[in-house]
């Protein structure tokens, strides 16, 4: 598996400029508001829409300096505290959590989800492959255990793409070709087709629209199978 390995969290240099400016009157004091973006704590996945105020990517955590909240936190004795949801269990390796869920595939144990956490920072896996850093509901920096608890609990929750089959294909020989194609947008994985920029996770369903079609593969994936079928299409009419 994949492992995070904790950097050391760089200092970027600012250029200050000199500026005179007036005084700030008491009108434009009481006029002046606060432009910090509230974190708002998703618990479930019908809070999911709720984004965590800007996305951080793991890369721009590592260059953010440590908050005096996170670096109080005692992250290995509030882990062991946790109420992790079933099959979920934990490693730890120096300061890295290795969180993890089993499942048993084809008669074999199976890591199927896990997170890397290292000093507040965290990345995702699923089934040993990178989950992509723009997935709003999976923030990449954890500020206190209450949100690692409640991303566990989402993360655990959230279903995962499946990827895509095709059909109507006229003959074994037709297959063959197909799989020695080299596609601009995706790729032939483990029997099913995938996009490169499958996100590994599907979207929860929307509470405004609770008995819309519930799909088994991603949005980019479902879009690669459009480009699969017409090559099928024209490969079957060369046989």
């Amino acid at each position: 598996m994949t492992k995070v390995m904790c950097s050391t969290i760089k200092k970027k240099n600012c250029d200050i400029e000199e500026s005179v400016e007036e005084p700030i009157s008491k009108n434009k004091q009481s006029t002046m508001q606060s432009t910090d973006t509230p974190l708002y704590v998703v618990t479930t996945l019908r809070d999911a829409t709720i984004s965590y105020g800007n996305k951080v990517s793991g890369e721009e955590a590592q260059d953010m300096p440590l908050t005096p909240t996170q670096q109080d936190i005692d992250w290995q004795t509030g882990i062991r505290k946790l109420k992790f949801p079933s099959n979920w269990s934990y490693t730890k390796e120096n300061d890295e959590f290795n969180i993890f869920k089993v499942l048993k595939d084809k008669g074999s144990l199976e890591v199927e989800k896990s997170l890397v956490l290292c000093k507040g920072i965290v990345s995702y896996q699923v089934k040993k492959s990178i989950v992509p850093q723009n997935i709003v509901l999976l923030p990449s920096l954890l500020t206190s255990l209450t949100v690692l608890e409640n991303i566990i609990k989402v993360f655990d929750e959230l279903e995962v793409c499946g990827g895509v089959t095709v059909s109507h294909v006229n003959s074994k020989n037709v297959l063959q070709k197909l799989q020695q194609v080299e596609f601009n947008e995706g790729y032939e994985d483990s029997g099913v087709w995938r996009s490169y920029s499958c996100k590994r996770l599907l979207q929860p369903p929307s509470s405004k629209f609770p008995n819309a079609r519930k799909y088994t593969a991603c949005k980019d994936c479902r879009n690669f199978k459009i480009t699969l079928q017409k090559k099928i299409w024209n490969l079957n009419q060369l046989t």
